[in-house]
């Protein structure tokens, strides 16, 4: 009987391929996901069932284009469904309401530092400039339509803009500074270029622009200028650029594209560079040393499903710690003064630490549209996608 047994056994060699198969399968699941298992890190809640959900404001305000978090409260702009226009709001850390103002724009450019939020009007020559707890400190018009806008912590408003030219296949494009007054304070010409991204210091002394250059070669350049209106240094920019910082001091700039990224020093010197592990998506300044923050969009090599990978590069190319999350990314949340950075897909909320440890998260599901920050510790403030204010606490 047994002699018989073993030559069937024999005859079907294919029943230990499949079992050597699905153990390959086991085994890969820990390989490609290796937090599961792991022990959690230490504060982190698994679920908002270990938070304290509480609605500040039920009212609809429209979808929010835009949360930042400063020392003393939260920037939070958004669109009016009903006239196209966009509404600016300051709220306190806990999420009340202190002042609203209506900007008549359809489709906005927006910058944020400190207290200061410039918003203008796509393709018009008005500029609003917003102080946290001053309202509209005040309004200015640039001789053309604008393109970008930045601002400083003083106020200092940086606009790129457009000039009608004589000749009308002719781009003339522009960048010019004023003061927290509106006053003009210098003006360049940019010639053939077309304005992409504008950024500028903290303390105001360094302002960038990155170009699309026109012409017999189609590329981009980024113009770094001083404080007082003189060139710094310039550089050719491979790839679209999709990401301008400049660190609050000034003391680098900072280009990214969907490929990686490329760091400067302020006399132009290229400090380092970082090809990013999939599309760059998210790309911001967090700590007062300058480290970055990045997401970058990917696709599961099991199931070829969606997923980001967020990290923290120190020094520009310096990996200090990187992790695979199951969904994708929709914005972060992140502040050169503060050590957390806040990480929003459609279905969670992560907060870590500068040094990647998970200081909390939760499952409950928000939408796409929404928003949210983090002001102090485990707070957190939720704009849902119709504008309602969640604050999440935990317990």
């Amino acid at each position: 009987m047994w002699e018989d047994y073993e030559e069937t056994r024999a005859d079907r060699p294919h029943l230990w391929l499949a079992f050597i198969f699905i153990l390959l399968l086991l085994s890969s699941i820990f390989i490609f996901r290796p937090h599961i298992g792991a022990r959690p890190s230490v504060g982190e809640l698994s679920s908002v069932g270990g938070m304290v959900s509480t609605t500040v404001d039920q009212t609809e305000h429209g979808r929010p284009v835009l949360a930042k978090g400063v020392a003393s409260g939260m920037w939070a702009v958004h669109a009016i469904p009903a006239d196209g226009r966009h509404l600016v709001r300051f709220l306190s850390a806990r999420g009340d309401e202190q002042w609203a103002d209506v900007a008549g724009f359809a489709e906005v450019v927006m910058g944020t530092q400190g207290n200061f939020l410039v918003i203008a009007g796509l393709g018009q020559s008005r500029v609003y400039v917003y102080h946290a707890r001053h309202r509209l400190v005040s309004a200015l018009d640039v001789p053309g339509e604008v393109q970008g806008v930045a601002v400083s912590g003083q106020g200092e408003v940086l606009v790129t803009f457009t000039v009608a030219n004589a000749e009308p296949l002719t781009l003339r494009t522009e960048v010019a500074k004023y003061s927290s007054q509106g006053q003009q304070m210098w003006r360049h010409s940019l010639h053939n270029e077309l304005p992409l991204l504008v950024e500028q210091s903290a303390d105001g002394e360094i302002s960038a622009v990155v170009n699309l250059v026109l012409g017999s070669r189609v590329g981009a350049k980024l113009t770094v200028i001083g404080r007082h209106g003189e060139p710094l240094f310039g550089a050719e920019i491979s790839g679209q650029p999709r990401h301008l910082l400049v660190h609050h001091k000034g003391e680098s700039v900072v280009v990214g594209t969907a490929d990686g990224l490329r760091v400067f020093a302020k006399d132009g010197q290229e400090i380092s560079s970082y090809n990013s592990p999939g599309a760059l998506k998210v790309l911001q300044f967090v700590g007062e040393q300058g480290d970055l923050f990045f997401s970058a969009d990917s696709r599961s090599i099991i199931n070829w499903r969606q997923q980001s990978i967020v990290g923290l590069l120190r020094g520009g190319d310096n990996l200090v710690w990187r992790e695979r999350i199951r969904e994708r990314v929709l914005f972060v949340s992140a502040a050169e003064t503060s050590r957390d950075v806040l990480v929003g897909t459609a279905q969670s909320i992560i907060v870590y630490s500068q040094e990647g440890q998970v200081r909390f998260s939760t499952s409950q599901t928000f939408g796409e549209d929404y928003l949210a920050i983090t002001p102090e510790g485990t707070n957190v403030l939720v704009l849902s996608s119709t504008g309602q204010v969640v604050q999440l606490r935990g317990e």
